[in-house]
């Protein structure tokens, strides 16, 4: 009966896990296809945006951890609060892409590019602000290799939970010009069940200040830390591209109405399911042979995942900056102006399938190449047990 025991720690800390995946999936895979398929956005805009968002994805992040590190304002220092505080916002800032400006009255490409710009930044500075703070909540809730894998477990349980919102969005989402109210509904209501969530997570704060500059030299010259922020960089690259074009690419290579609507929801959500539980069933091997992970290798503070997304987040930007642009030199643009009486020919059409295919192969390919050459170097490469001390801030 005793591992029927369910820990509160961990319950609390996935609550926001389950409420931030549920988001974040959502968000992720919709919002590119939502503006350049239903908002028409320009390539000029969409770039432009881009370009804003990969500077402030950068920055925002090793700004706001410090400030929960250092600031003596409880609703910074205290994870709890910080989280309880930022919950409401950020499940607004979830919504912000879903609602067209052109509600208020107003017109124009610039309109949509402010409109992609704002969602973007606002999104990710309130993700970055809450789950900083769980992270760090992670480090704070126990030094204990076990209760951490516990509470990993749980959070990976949490992140199965929240990826099964594609499979409801993915079948309302199928036809966005007949059913994009119904999944504007859809968002609401998950924006809504995730702001409860997110309340339910509490923690402590136990950190000391210590100046910006000093934190991020202390970091940086850890080698253990750079090697994972260059693999964690094309891994962030790869999920990126994943997430925001598998509906784009699953449409044009085999066909939205090709495959029964049950079997589309299936297919959709097992992008975000299947690593998650492959991540969940590989558990008993990491408590065995080591975690190979910096994060239960040393203290943990919300400026290593600041300054791990100084270098990393940028990926988030690059993707899609770069797949836009190669899908627009072979004529996805104009395939989506079909309806409005232009034809796309066949030997077009047929470019812009070979395009999506090579780029379905070739990125994780070359991901894979070089995270294998980045992680060659990792020094911390055995169970925690087993380590040389000395050698964990090499």
């Amino acid at each position: 009966m005793q591992s029927l025991k369910i820990n509160k720690n961990a319950l609390a800390y996935s609550a926001t896990t389950l409420a931030a995946t549920m988001m974040n999936s959502v968000f992720n895979f919709y919002y590119v296809k939502t503006f350049l398929n239903v908002y028409k956005i320009s390539n000029y805009w969409f770039n432009v945006a881009q370009i804003v968002f990969l500077i402030w994805n950068a920055i925002n992040d090793p700004l706001f951890g410090y400030f929960q590190d250092s600031s003596t304002w409880m609703v910074l220092r205290k994870r709890r609060l910080a989280i309880f505080y930022g919950a409401p916002l950020f499940a607004i800032s979830f919504l912000s892409p879903w609602f067209p400006w052109t509600w208020f009255g107003f017109s124009g490409d610039w309109v949509v590019g402010l409109h992609l710009m704002t969602s973007l930044c606002l999104y990710d500075g309130l993700f970055t602000f809450v789950l900083l703070a769980q992270c760090s909540l992670f480090a704070e809730i126990s030094t204990q290799q076990e209760e951490r894998q516990t509470i990993l477990k749980y959070a990976q349980v949490a992140s199965i939970l929240g990826s099964t919102a594609l499979f409801l969005t993915s079948s309302v989402y199928k036809n966005e010009d007949r059913n994009f109210h119904s999944f504007q509904a859809v968002c609401v209501v998950i924006a809504i069940l995730s702001w409860l969530l997110m309340r339910y997570t509490d923690g402590k704060s136990l950190k000391d200040e210590v100046p910006l500059f000093t934190l991020i030299k202390q970091i940086l010259t850890q080698r253990s830390f750079v090697c994972f922020v260059a693999m964690n960089f094309f891994q962030v690259f790869h999920t990126t591209f994943c997430s925001n074009f598998f509906l784009i690419f699953v449409e044009h290579l085999i066909g939205s109405d090709a495959i029964p609507a049950i079997l589309y929801s299936l297919l959709t959500g097992s992008v975000f399911i299947l690593p998650r539980i492959l991540v969940l069933a590989t558990s008993p091997l990491l408590a065995k042979f080591g975690s190979y992970k910096v994060i239960l290798c040393a203290p943990i503070s919300s400026m290593i995942f600041g300054t791990n997304a100084l270098f990393t987040k940028p990926a988030q930007s690059l993707a899609p900056m770069m797949v836009v642009h190669i899908l627009s030199r072979y004529g996805y643009k104009d395939s989506q102006q079909t309806g409005k009486g232009e034809i796309v020919s066949v030997i077009a059409s047929q470019q812009l399938k070979d395009a999506m295919f090579c780029l379905l192969c070739m990125v994780p390919l070359l991901v894979a190449v070089f995270q294998i050459i980045f992680w060659k170097f990792y020094p911390l490469k055995m169970p925690k047990k087993d380590q040389d001390p000395s050698k964990i801030l090499e």
